[in-house]
This record gives structure tokens, sequence and C-alpha cells, in this order.
């Protein structure tokens, strides 16, 4: 009977596994591990912003982590008007002992010195990563206590303006040594911004987001992964809504908990996957690991000018094969971006985010978009312009036709505030530019 009784234990789990298909939570740990090389798009980077020129971030905090494999190409194509944090990523915890590892990175960057000099704050990431890693430093006071003296000092010599704290897959059991811990690191850094990388969906139920907001200056919810390298099938990385598990029910649901929106930061992924997979249909079944590629890089693979909307999660996709076999892409692109702005917005969240910075390469529809919910700007995944005269029609964001104008007319449209997109006569849906109001 006790046999019995454990089959039937073991089978539940991998039932329970085979249903939880959504929500990596250790996104960070499977991008570092697969890490996207940037070659950055001369053709569309931006001019660098004078060093002095205004910031003007549409939210209070616009985040972003700044990966030591990409912080050269970052440094060359992101519009830094725009953010208002810089996390370099990253150090990580040797659970041996507490201690801080590669630091040699963090000491040498120039990436602190030149968010200085555009008035950016700069954050160092410290990073573990998997349930035993993590409970090993956790549990453990001697190690909590090494750990927190090195961060201290790794943050006083390079006078950084704080930490990111991003342990990921953190285990149940846990979640009062998490908390502990953070408190412990506010006691050794009173004056720091201290921030935390929180998953999409906690699912050891490790993180007391309302003990954590006390301590914490915010949190940042790692709001993609839901479909992943592994998932079963392709789906979207970043889904708005129409999911079981997507970025809606995400930020609710830790809203919901009682952390207060004036705490919550939501980032945002500037990469897409493709999957093998078996068919052209939507969601196939992959046939193998997925490949994630950079915001840029998507903007580069075969079919993206022929993507589609997905109007249930607010994402792109689109199929294309070769002499491999069928491949299917998913991504958020300048229109699934703006879509989550406007979410943000409307969820009154203190700011959003990107896992990361560079991966945009020099596109400009990123920063476009985001400019967008500070007044009416443009966006475009293409360079070429559209004519003054040319009719153009008026969407709201859930696609129901508002207006029809032209290009030269539009200022003078009267459009309830929100936000809008405008296609050009004749143009597929997805070259819709933003407007907002």
């Amino acid at each position: 009977r006790a046999l019995s009784t454990g089959i039937s234990l073991i089978m539940m789990l991998f039932a329970a596994q085979a249903q939880q298909p959504f929500a990596d939570p250790s996104p960070h740990a499977r991008l570092a591990a697969d890490r996207i090389e940037v070659l950055l798009d001369t053709d569309n980077t931006p001019p660098e912003a004078t060093l002095n020129a205004p910031l003007t971030p549409p939210f209070s905090v616009v985040y972003g982590w700044m990966p030591s494999w990409t912080e050269t190409a970052a440094r060359q194509s992101v519009d830094h008007s725009l953010l208002t944090h810089v996390a370099w990523f990253s150090v990580d915890v040797d659970t041996g002992n507490g201690a801080l590892t590669g630091l040699a990175g963090w000491r040498s960057t120039p990436t602190v010195a030149w968010a200085r000099e555009r008035n950016l704050k700069t954050h160092l990431t410290v990073t573990c990563f998997g349930g035993a890693a993590t409970e090993a430093v956790l549990k453990s006071d001697a190690k909590r206590t090494r750990c927190i003296a090195d961060v201290a000092k790794a943050v006083r010599e390079r006078n950084a303006d704080g930490v990111n704290i991003d342990f990921e897959s953190v285990r149940g059991s846990q979640r009062g040594n998490l908390t502990l811990f953070m408190k412990e690191l506010r006691d050794s850094l009173p004056s720091a911004e201290l921030t935390m990388a929180i998953p999409a969906v906690d699912w050891g139920k490790a993180f007391d987001v309302v003990a954590l907001s006390r301590t914490c200056t915010f949190l940042v919810m790692m709001g993609y992964d839901y479909y992943w390298d592994g998932s079963p099938t392709a789906g979207p990385v970043a889904p708005l809504d129409g999911e079981t598990y997507d970025v809606t029910s995400s930020v609710n649901a830790y809203l919901a908990a009682g952390l207060q929106p004036s705490k919550l930061v939501l980032a945002m992924p500037l990469y897409g996957r493709r999957w093998p997979v078996t068919s052209t249909q939507r969601k196939a079944t992959a046939s193998a690991t997925a490949k994630a590629l950079s915001y840029s890089a998507m903007h580069t693979q075969q079919g993206f000018d022929a993507r589609s909307f997905d109007g249930p999660t607010s994402t792109a996709w689109w199929n294309n094969a070769d002499s491999a076999g069928n491949r299917q892409f998913w991504i958020d692109d300048s229109t699934s971006l703006v879509r989550k702005y406007q979410f943000a917005k409307s969820k009154n969240l203190l700011g959003v985010g990107y896992w990361a910075l560079g991966y945009d390469a020099g596109r400009r529809s990123v920063w476009d978009g985001l400019a967008s919910m500070n007044d009416a700007t443009s966006v475009a995944d293409h360079s070429s312009d559209v004519d003054p005269l040319t009719p153009i029609h008026v969407y709201s964001v859930l696609g129901r036709l508002v207006a029809t104008t032209t290009v030269a007319q539009l200022a003078d449209l009267s459009l309830s505030p929100g936000c809008y997109l405008a296609v050009p006569t004749g143009q597929p849906f997805e070259r819709a530019v933003h407007i907002r109001r």
C-alpha cells in the first residue's frame, strides 16, 4: 500500500509539471546561460543625445538590466533620456561561503561612469539561481552575513546608487530567510536604493511582497518567459492577457496580495523566441528547444514583415520554413510593448523595465514607443516615411476603427485621452504607428 501511495504521488507530481508549461521561475538564469550576442544596427542607431539633455522618462522608473555581454552595444544604442536606472548584470554568490564572485567586471566596467555622466542611477545586480543554491545561502547566518558585507562593499567601491537582488527559483521554505536577508541588507545600506527581481509567478510562495516592499525601494517583476526554451509548445514570451498565466494575471495577483502599485515596476522582454515546430498552427507543438533572439535580430528573420498580431495575447508571431523544417517565432514588437506601457499606466505602476538593454541594437521603435507615452510620437519598425497626404485609419488599442484622416491632419484630430494605432491606407496592420493623446 505504501508503494502504491508513493507511485500515485509521483504520478501526480509529473501530471502537475506537465500541466504547468507557463512562467519559468528563473528566466534570467536561462537567458544568461543562452547569451544573446548583439550586433549594433548602425542603420537604425539613434544619434547620441547630449549629456546634459533633460531626462524625459514617461514613468517614475524606467529600469534596464545591462548584461556585461551587451553593455558596449547598449551604451551606443539606448536612448538614455528615456531611462532612469541601469542595473549592471551581474556578480554571483558563491554558495559555499556567501562571497561575491565575478567582481572584476563590476570594478572595471565603464558603464558606471557612463550612466553617471547621463544622470542615470546605477545598480549592481547580484544573482543566485536555483532552489538549492539560494537555500544554501539564505538559511546560513554566516553566508548571509558574508554576502551582505560583500554587496555593501561592492556598491560603495563604485559609488553606485543601489543594488538589485536577483535570486531565482527560491523555495517556499526560505520565505522568511529571504525577507530577513533583505532586511539585513537594508541595515548595511541604509541610504542606497534596494531593489529586487520577482518572478512572474511565485510558484514556491517564497516572496512575501508586502514585507519585501517595506524594505525595498521597489520590486521589478520579470514579466516574461511565460513560454520559454523548454516549453512543450511555441507561444508568447510575454502575453499581456489571454492565457492562464499572463502579465495581467501576474500583476493583478501581486496587487491582490497587498503590494502597492507605487512599489511595482513591470519589466518587459527585448527578445523573442524561435521554436522548431511540428506544424504551422498557432502555438504549434515544439519539436526541439527554442532559441532566444534579440529584439533587433527578430526583425531580420524571414517572415517578420508579414507577422500576425495575436489579439488574445497582444503579441506578434509568424511562421517560416526551410530545409531544416518549420519554425515559429513569437516576440513583443513595438505594438506589443506600447500595449504593455498602457497597461502599466492603467494600473498606476511605478514604472517599466527591460531585459535587456542592448537587445534593441539601435532599433528606434523601442524608444519611440516608450516616448509615445509622453506625447504624440510616431513609432515604426520600418524606416520609410509616410506621405503627409496619405489617408490613414486610426484604431483604438482594442482594434476598433475610430477615425479616418491623413498624417497632416492627425494633430488636429479630436481623440479622447489614450493610445491609438494609425494605419496608412494600403498598408498591413503591422505597419501601424502609435499615437498618444
